[in-house]
């Protein structure tokens, strides 16, 4: 994509974010005044500029609501043809069983009653009797009426209002029946069943036998739209209002302690401004205001990225996703206000710094993090509380999570968090009420939800790698095991090559260690770098065992060609075994654009009076375009050519170190990244610290030193 064009996009998708972030904005007044309670106030003195009431708090209402409601009765209706269907497949049955049940007893033949003897007309006789008292004794459980267990929560006081005709009558719970209940009432009255005609026995045997069970249904059906409107006509009887304030009148002086009761009517004195100003604001005027407000904190976010990680702002995916977090964050928030039934503090604000923590680096992860705080400061009820909680909430997760591939960490960064939460909350109820009894402690519930919502950063870190394709720790430490598919087959075909790469890579985690960086990342790109040498491995020196040389066979082009190649080579199998593309970025940086200066001067000596072409010696590139692809062109030149030294001493590897890594800077390779002269001079510090150690040199002391050390060996 085209400089203009990245340009237009980057800037497309900050607008884009302004207009989605004030699109979600509670359009509401605000309120000029910042007061807290328990706190002087700061402003001048505070005076009615009209009358207005003093609202009750939300525990005085409650309370009223709570007496008020205390004694409802819910509606109920009967449904009368339930219990008529019942008791009519109830008779179907019930005739059919007897019939069956008296020619078993008796032991006659099933037509038995198809006859017309004296014994047959006793037996139906016997059935009517047994019919009427089914019928009857169904018929009054249904007339009383039958409730449903789970209904019975609706019900506060044991009485209900229950339909009678067109009138609602007071009923007493206990008076209704349940399933239970009405079953074993029927089952109580079956077995004082008195019939004097015969077979009177075997009748109550089988009245008791009968399954009632299967013809009881519940037939009073809540009401809920009647419940809802009386409950409701009980509620707006409830007065908002404690008493009123005249014009003129002064509600709290300068310096004046906020407490409980100057707090009160100073928040009526807010909510009827911000009432107020709903009723008469320009809506145009409050948007431009809202549009100018995020417009600005967001290109605070913006400059901050340009001057610190100008990298970022030249990829579209990554200034997507950190926009992406923040509106995510803004427009939940949002919609948290809006609706009053969720707690603005259970949302999950330090996500943001995780993410943005796992993905990139602490000191962006808090900046975003303050954006986003920032913004939602401007609707969110007591501004300056919800600001300070939240920074420290996402400054405590950014710095106790270090890295994330131990699972325990993102555990304990949840209960840092959350005891986080509890302490300013805590601190801040304190001061405000003076009193830790008169604490709030239902609101730490919300903060609880919190910490447990931080949890879910472990499959959406996995979701955002696979959307944008980052890289997390996990992913790193997954990628740096040396029984992966591709460095195993490293190991097996190029084992030269594989001990080369390990060398590297601890040469080039140290250097990041010290300088500051992504330590996996540069290790990642160290045991990959050179995978392109598989495909001939017999043409780099390291794998060169037997004393042949196939470079004696080539001309100085073909080589250079062959040496090149490995870098082309390397981003195939990195695109077949899909590495991540910050991986493959060192495959392809790690040597630049420099030249294979060996065979290029050999080229120049055997053609002296001809023109070379030195585009045939050059690597394709790019230049190290970080600090982490810079490290690692420094560690791998310097690790290759310490392998030919032919003594190694601490003279001769500083000149080798200072030589290399000094060309390497003189030809630009560093130009594009973002290290410093200081992280350049450590590094080369440490290069040869290590390389002392793994070849054992023996360190030159000063000639006084020196002449001590002979006098003590002797």
């Amino acid at each position: 994509m085209s400089s203009p064009m990245k340009k237009f996009y980057t800037v497309l998708i900050f607008v884009l974010s302004v207009a989605a972030m004030v699109y979600f904005f509670p359009r509401q007044g605000k309120f000029k005044y910042e007061y807290q309670k328990g706190r002087p106030w700061m402003h001048e003195d505070l005076i009615a500029q009209n009358d207005f009431p003093i609202y009750k708090t939300n525990d005085e209402l409650l309370v009223e609501k709570k007496e008020v409601t205390k004694d409802f009765k819910p509606f109920f209706r009967r449904d009368d043809s339930i219990g008529l269907r019942q008791v009519s497949n109830m008779q179907k049955i019930f005739s059919a069983q007897w019939r069956a049940y008296f020619i078993d007893k008796k032991d006659l033949d099933s037509d038995f009653f198809a006859d017309k003897s004296l014994k047959r007309k006793r037996a139906l006789a016997a059935e009517r009797e047994g019919m009427k008292f089914a019928v009857g004794v169904m018929s009054e459980i249904y007339k009383t009426g039958i409730l449903k267990s789970e209904q019975l929560r609706f019900v506060k006081n044991g009485e209900l209002h229950l339909l009678e005709g067109k009138v609602y009558n007071v009923v007493l719970v206990s008076k209704l029946y349940t399933f239970q209940t009405s079953y074993s009432f029927v089952k109580e009255r079956a077995k004082e069943v008195e019939y004097d005609g015969r077979y009177s026995d075997i009748l109550k045997e089988f009245t008791v036998s009968f399954p009632y069970e299967k013809f009881i249904d519940a037939n009073l059906n809540y009401d809920k739209l009647t419940s809802d409107k009386s409950e409701q006509k009980l509620l707006n009887s409830i007065s908002l209002f404690r008493g009123m304030i005249q014009q003129g009148e002064r509600i709290v002086s300068r310096g004046e302690l906020v407490n409980d009761s100057k707090f009160i009517i100073i928040e009526s004195l807010r909510k009827e401004f911000e009432k107020s100003i709903g009723d008469n604001r320009n809506e145009y005027l409050v948007l431009l205001g809202q549009v100018l407000l995020v417009g600005l904190t967001v290109l605070m976010l913006f400059f901050f990225m340009l001057y610190y990680r100008k990298e970022l702002v030249q990829r579209l995916r990554h200034v997507a996703f950190i926009l992406l977090l923040i509106v995510i964050i803004v427009v939940l928030s949002g919609l948290a206000v809006k609706m009053k039934t969720i707690n603005i503090y259970v949302i999950p604000f330090v996500l943001i710094p995780i993410f943005v923590r796992v993905f990139f680096d602490g000191r962006l992860a808090l900046f975003t993090h303050f954006t986003a705080v920032l913004l939602v400061g401007f609707f969110a009820p007591n501004s300056f509380e919800f600001v300070f909680i939240n920074f420290l909430a996402g400054f405590v997760a950014i710095y106790s999570l270090t890295n994330l591939y131990h699972r325990r960490k993102l555990f304990m960064t949840s209960i840092l968090v959350m005891l986080t939460y509890f302490a300013v909350f805590i601190g801040m109820s304190v001061v405000k009420e003076g009193s830790i009894s008169d604490i709030d402690w239902m609101q730490t519930l919300w903060f609880a939800g919190n910490g447990l919502l931080i949890l879910a950063a472990f499959p959406l870190i996995y979701l955002f790698e696979k959307i944008f394709g980052f890289l997390s720790d996990a992913t790193l430490m997954e990628l740096s095991d040396t029984n992966q598919p591709l460095l195993r087959k490293l190991a097996e075909e190029a084992p030269g090559t594989f001990q080369h790469s390990m060398q590297v890579a601890n040469l080039a985690e140290e250097a990041i260690h010290q300088i500051g960086g992504n330590p996996l990342l540069v290790r990642n790109g160290a045991l990959y770098h050179d995978i392109g040498k598989m495909s001939y491995p017999e043409y780099f020196i390291e794998n060169q065992g037997n004393g042949f040389n196939p470079h004696n066979k080539l001309n100085n082009i073909e080589s250079a060609e062959k040496i090149i190649g490995h870098v082309t080579e390397g981003m195939n199998l990195a695109r077949k075994y899909k590495l991540p593309v910050p991986v493959r970025d060192f495959i392809r940086m790690h040597h630049g654009d420099s030249i294979v200066k060996y065979f290029y001067y050999n080229c120049l000596k055997e053609e002296s009076g001809t023109d070379v072409d030195i585009s045939k010696f050059t690597y394709p590139g790019p230049k190290p375009n970080t600090k982490e692809t810079a490290v690692l062109m420094m560690a791998d030149s310097v690790e290759a050519a310490s392998r030919t030294l032919k003594e190694y001493t601490e003279k001769s590897i500083k000149e080798l170190v200072e030589g290399i890594i000094s060309s390497q800077q003189e030809d630009g390779q560093f130009d594009d990244s973002d290290l410093t002269l200081r992280d350049i001079r450590v590094v080369k510090e440490l290069f040869v610290k290590k390389l002392l150690n793994i070849y054992h040199a023996r360190v030159e002391y000063p000639k006084e030193i020196s002449q001590e050390n002979n006098k003590t060996e002797e």
